[in-house]
């Protein structure tokens, strides 16, 4: 790996511009942390709460998990996986489609810092839900986020990613 992020347009193209939902308002969940600490698992139970969103018991329910993860040490997840079905639901009256975003683990011996900024940044400016998991100790998960943020606007990661606007999207 270099520390380049690659888009694969035709797969974004193919995700986000179906026909049946091309024009919805989107949601996006996304979760990001460091390696190894459940956020491949925790998107599945997110994943799990939308498809039974009616049954109190929900969380005893089974589904197939989307969104691979096991245990061990060795990460699962690389780059940026997005669920290709989304889920369309109705918000305040207003139909919309959730999609759930899965990125792979920080502070891996694998990846660059430059790529794991991008990718942490893509999500966080993609995202209408922006989920940071760790697992205690978390004493510097504030540290750790503000140092992903000032190294992406340093950078100029934020600003390419956004093609140069200045607001942000959500």
């Amino acid at each position: 790996m270099n520390g380049t992020v690659q888009f694969d347009e035709s797969a974004l193209q193919e995700i986000f511009g179906k026909e049946e939902y091309k024009n919805l308002p989107a949601i996006v969940i996304s979760i990001n942390g460091r390696q190894r600490t459940g956020k491949s698992f925790l998107i599945n139970q997110i994943l799990k709460k939308l498809h039974f969103s009616d049954d109190p018991d929900w969380i005893n329910q089974q589904i197939p998990n989307r969104f691979e993860w096991r245990g061990g040490r060795s990460r699962v997840t690389t780059g940026i996986q997005v669920l290709s079905d989304p889920f369309l639901v109705e918000v305040q009256g207003q139909k919309v489609a959730i999609f759930l975003m899965d990125c792979q683990g920080l502070s891996n011996s694998k990846t660059p810092t430059s790529q794991n900024i991008k990718i942490f940044t893509f999500s966080a400016l993609i995202s209408s839900l922006f989920i940071y998991n760790d697992r205690p100790p978390c004493d510097d998960i504030l540290e750790t986020l503000g140092s992903y943020f000032t190294l992406a606007k340093l950078s100029g990661v934020a600003n390419a990613l956004d093609g140069g606007q200045q607001e942000r999207y959500v």
